[in-house]
């Protein structure tokens, strides 16, 4: 599973991040989630352009 959070300008960087974070946790703790995911790792890519706008994705891997 992948999600894109989208673009983000560099200042808000740490802020999208935070929410992303915050948004996989409770995501992870969940009934729902913990039934249908045996287990999982999360990897994070962040991509830039020359105008430092960047793409931030979250992957999720089921196990």
């Amino acid at each position: 599973m992948e999600k894109v959070i989208g673009n983000c300008y560099g200042e808000d960087f740490k802020k999208s991040l935070d929410h992303m974070t915050k948004s996989f946790n409770r995501l992870s703790k969940r009934k729902a989630f913990k039934q249908a995911v045996k287990g999982h790792f999360r990897s994070l890519e962040i991509t830039y352009n020359k105008n430092i706008i960047l793409i931030i994705l979250i992957f999720i891997f089921d196990l």
